[in-house]
Parts: C-alpha cells; sequence; structure tokens
C-alpha cells in the first residue's frame, strides 16, 4: 500500500491521515464539509504533505489511490458514500488501516450499550495486573493516533462500533466480545437484523469470543466457540445469581464490585473473562476491578440531598439504556423514580422502556425534537408532562422530586438538537441541580 484516500475529517479521519504521513504514504482527504476546525485540520495535514479537498464543489474523483479509509459517520447509502463505492477501491475502516501498523494485541468490545463502561474496566484491570495497556476506538482516542505516538503497549483495548465492523478486512483481535444488541441506529440499516448481524463481525475477526446470552439466543450467526455469560440465566458459563459472580466453580461477591446493577454485571462477568482468556487467574481477574472508578455520565450518582438522590445518566443515548437505567434505580417498593428523558430520536423502538416505567417511574419529564412522539408512547402508562428545552424539564423535575426518590436523567435519545455531545448535556444537567440545591425548598 502506497496511497490512501482518507473519507471524512472527524477525529478518526484526521489520525488515519497523520499516521499514513508518519508512515510515508500519499495521504489525500476528503471532507464534503467547511467547518473552522475542518479547515485547522485541512492546513495541518497540507504543512506535513497531504492533498486536502474541503467542501461541496472539489472534485476529487479522479485521485487515485490504493485504498480508501472511511470515517464512521458516512453512511454508505448517502450521496458521498455511493460516489466512494463506486470508484471500485478497496474501502477500510480506520481500526483496520492502524490496525495493520500495529504490534500490540488488539482486544475488540461491541454492543449496543456497556460499551465505554467495559472497555475502561479492561484497561483499569490490565493495569492493575502490570500489563501497558490504553483504551482506544469508539471510545473517542483513535486507534490510529495510538499507533502513530509509538509507544509500546502489551494490550490496545478497541471500543468498536457497528459503523467502523462494516469496513474490516484482515484485523485480527486477540478476544473479541459483544455486550448486547438492541434497537439502535435504525436510521443507519435496513433492519434490526442487518444492524445485529453487522455488530456480529465482530466473532469473525477474534481468536477467542465472549458474548452475552441475549446474543446467543438471537440466532443470527455463529456462536459455538463463544462463552455465554448472562446476569439471568444459570445455565450460562458465567452468570450471575443472588448477588454472587458464578465463575467456573468459583463464588465471586459481586456486591463488592464498584460498578452496580444487572446490566453491569454481565459488563464484569464480560472482562473477566476476557482476562482469563489472556492468561489470568479467576481471582486475579476479580479483585484487579474492585478499585475502579465508573466514568462520569454513566449513571453517574453526583449528589445527595435531602433524601433525594440524583444521577446523571446523560450517555443513554438509546432507549435500552433507559431502559437499564430504571431498573438499576428503581426500588422493589413502589414508583421512586423521577425521570427526565428526550432529545433527538434515531428512529429507535421505545417499547422496551413501557415495563420499567410502569415499575418504578412515578413522573416523566420529556423535552427535545422527540418529546411528541415519546409523550405519545408513554402518557397513558406515566405521567407525562412535556418541555420545549431541557432547562425548564429538569427545573419542573426539581420541583416534582420528594425526598426518598431518585431525580434521574437518562433520556434514551441522542444529545444533538440541543447539545454539542452527551457529556455537555450531562454537565449542564448537574450544574442546574447543584445550582437549585443551594436554596431552600
Amino acid at each position: 500500500m502506497n496511497s490512501i484516500l482518507v473519507a471524512g475529517l472527524g477525529v478518526s479521519g484526521y489520525e488515519a491521515c497523520r499516521l499514513g504521513l508518519a508512515k510515508g504514504l500519499k495521504v489525500t482527504a476528503v471532507d464534503l464539509n467547511k467547518t473552522p476546525t475542518l479547515i485547522k485540520r485541512s492546513e495541518e495535514l497540507q504543512q506535513l504533505g497531504a492533498t486536502v479537498f474541503l467542501g461541496q464543489n472539489e472534485d476529487w474523483s479522479d485521485q487515485d489511490c490504493d485504498k480508501i479509509v472511511i470515517s464512521p459517520g458516512i453512511h454508505p447509502k448517502s450521496d458521498f458514500g455511493r460516489k466512494l463505492f463506486a470508484l471500485n477501491t478497496p474501502i477500510i475502516s480506520e481500526l483496520e488501516f492502524a490496525a495493520q501498523f500495529c504490534e500490540a494485541k488488539l482486544i475488540g468490545v461491541t454492543g449496543t450499550n456497556g460499551k465505554t463502561t467495559t472497555v475502561e474496566l479492561l484497561t483499569h484491570s490490565l493495569q492493575c495486573l502490570g500489563q501497558k495497556c490504553i483504551a482506544a476506538g469508539n471510545i473517542g482516542y483513535a486507534l490510529s493516533r495510538v499507533v502513530r505516538e509509538g509507544q509500546s503497549w502489551d494490550f490496545i483495548v478497541v471500543e468498536v462500533s457497528s459503523f467502523q465492523l462494516e469496513a474490516l478486512e484482515e484485523i485480527s483481535f486477540e478476544v473479541g466480545a459483544i455486550l448486547n444488541i438492541t434497537s439502535d441506529h435504525v436510521d443507519r440499516y435496513e433492519n434490526f437484523g442487518h444492524y445485529a448481524k453487522t455488530k456480529g463481525l465482530i466473532l469473525e475477526h477474534s481468536k477467542k469470543k465472549v458474548i452475552s446470552k441475549s446474543v446467543a439466543d438471537l440466532a443470527l450467526f455463529d456462536c459455538k466457540a463463544s462463552r455465554v455469560i448472562s446476569s439471568v440465566d444459570k445455565l450460562s458459563d458465567f452468570y450471575l445469581a443472588d448477588h454472587k459472580l458464578y465463575v467456573n466453580e468459583q463464588m465471586l461477591d459481586y456486591s463488592l464490585h464498584p460498578l452496580k446493577g444487572i446490566h453491569n454485571a454481565e459488563n464484569v462477568l464480560v472482562t473477566i473473562s476476557i482476562l482469563m482468556d489472556l492468561g489470568f487467574e479467576v481471582n486475579q481477574a476479580y479483585k484487579s476491578g474492585l478499585n475502579f472508578m465508573p466514568a462520569a455520565h454513566r449513571l453517574q450518582r453526583f449528589l445527595i440531598k435531602d433524601e433525594i438522590i440524583f444521577i446523571n445518566d446523560s450517555k443513554a443515548t438509546n432507549p435500552d439504556a433507559m431502559r437499564m437505567a430504571i431498573e438499576s434505580c428503581g426500588q422493589p417498593s413502589g414508583k421512586n423514580v423521577v425521570l427526565i428523558a428526550g432529545g433527538r430520536d434515531k428512529k429507535m423502538d421505545f417499547k422496551v422502556v413501557n415495563a420499567a416505567l410502569c415499575s418504578y417511574v412515578r413522573k416523566l419529564f420529556i423535552y427535545g425534537e422527540c418529546r411528541q412522539i415519546l409523550y405519545d408512547s408513554w402518557n397513558k402508562l406515566v405521567s407525562c408532562e412535556m418541555s420545549e428545552s431541557f432547562e425548564d424539564a429538569v427545573k419542573l423535575a426539581l420541583d416534582a422530586v420528594k425526598s426518598e426518590e431518585t431525580l434521574l436523567l437518562s433520556p434514551g435519545c441522542a444529545s444533538l438538537d440541543s447539545f454539542k455531545s452527551y457529556a455537555e448535556r450531562g454537565e449542564i444537567f448537574m450544574e442546574i441541580v447543584q445550582e437549585w440545591t443551594k436554596y431552600e425548598r
């Protein structure tokens, strides 16, 4: 490979260009947008020797290249995507491109929910076990950057999105894991089966495989070589029962782990399973995660005041993540959750939340672009109130929440109707709450 065309100059595309240039390749980059950030990146890359085309009016179709490195945000059936595929040049993802220059062992983790938590926990555990390890991929730190920076790593734990799985060729993961597959990105895939099979591609590129029982039950791809884990099914290889993790013949106390909730039990079991596949003993794998600190915006309990628990779960950008958050916060004794939800819909199936709403949510405050859709879906199940703005929804929820209840932000939708990212949404939520709690109620 002597030359590449990088399609899209987001974080991963920019880093792919930097890596290609560092390896002596001829690099051409194309992005149909022309924002200040892209202009700055373009100038930097051109100074390093790349050819860059920015904007809708640039003609780049006659550029020769050996491979096209496609950014995950480019839909294959968009006008840009169709034009790229029409060039009849092999198209690979940034992960595939970077892996060709990587000497460290790669571990791949995918799933609709829990990827980031599992990747961070696994990275932390490997570091505690004396391994030189870093997290990369969809977590926000491009694999191309890790490779270009040239440090010697034992393992790189890669968070892999379905978009990145669409364009793999020869990449090989020491272990590949699928945590779960539920409705998401329906705006990109033909149907749920298409989305699920795309997730399943990680197994074809993994020497050892770990999947959840829910994934195995889909029966959409060959899982025979996989270790199966579950938080509910005692016939699985590893499982949770009575607050204990059952791993082979050993019983481990889940109550001691910093990650809480049934869904997180599966993330912990997947992590233990991967560590065992890498040669570590059960107790080593278990103990390495006991001092893990969960990251912000993922079921983040940031304040308790007047016997009210305040939880920021802004990273819940799909209905199943919302469902798991509600179930984690809900109490069997009754409806103790005041929920804030909404944002931008990705054409997802919200029915998966119905049972959790009925069981645990006393009051629901809805905001954002899809507020009417959510209201129509849920107003017969739970008391709902709509607000146009996020701030109004939060303030109404603060006025409504009572002692011994939980105020939960778990939007179930994308943040981009009102915010730059889910992180900004979570930060603003916590700022509003902290300002409100300064005053007497």
